[in-house]
């Protein structure tokens, strides 16, 4: 993902549409290693951070935040689910500097009550990551965020794009599943 700030407003066209910011998908190339080997943990050159980021090796100015959401009891009765995001190893002064997690709120960023799911859990961590801190204020200038949901990555980068100029209805017809928390992802992420 590239550029955000906290509580930006959604942009739309005259027409009513949606502008959806550039967000593409990452992907390592084969020949490239895994991502801890190329995102490890430094200190960014000409800058006054502290402690060590998961930065890119061949740009000083990219960082990898690790995210993830589960729920207990996905699609049954009293789930409960939570979020989190690691972008640092903790110091041994500092155990949870680096490493945040949440219970995933009952109510979404409107305050409409909303059943707690893996989907949502996913999909918070990575709002939380961007909301924590300005990371550009660091001097980085690209942001990738790490998960494993297919339905966060997909919907970053395609789904969102359709669905934020279809009036948030699916090619099937139907509303699309969490759009408080796609439209709040919208909000923090901008061109």
């Amino acid at each position: 993902m590239s550029g955000f700030m906290a509580g930006a407003e959604l942009r739309y066209k005259n027409d009513g549409t949606l502008i959806v910011p550039y967000i593409r998908k990452f992907e390592l190339l084969e020949n490239k290693g895994t991502p801890q080997e190329a995102f490890p943990l430094w200190l960014q050159p000409g800058t006054a951070q502290q402690f060590p980021r998961f930065i890119q090796n061949s740009n000083h100015r990219c960082l990898l935040i690790y995210t993830d959401g589960a729920c207990l009891n996905n699609g049954q009765s009293n789930p409960a689910a939570g979020w989190g995001f690691v972008f640092r190893l903790p110091e041994p002064d500092f155990l949870q500097v680096g490493r945040i997690s949440g219970r995933l709120e009952d109510r979404g960023p409107s305050g409409e009550s909303y059943p707690q799911t893996n989907n949502r859990a996913k999909l918070r961590a990575v709002i939380a990551a961007l909301q924590f801190r300005e990371w550009f204020g660091e001097g980085f200038t690209k942001l990738i965020i790490a998960t494993d949901s297919e339905y966060v990555t997909k919907g970053a980068t395609e789904w969102v794009r359709n669905s934020g100029k279809n009036g948030w209805i699916t090619s099937n017809g139907k509303p699309v599943q969490n759009r408080d928390l796609w439209e709040k992802l919208l909000s923090v992420v901008i061109v």
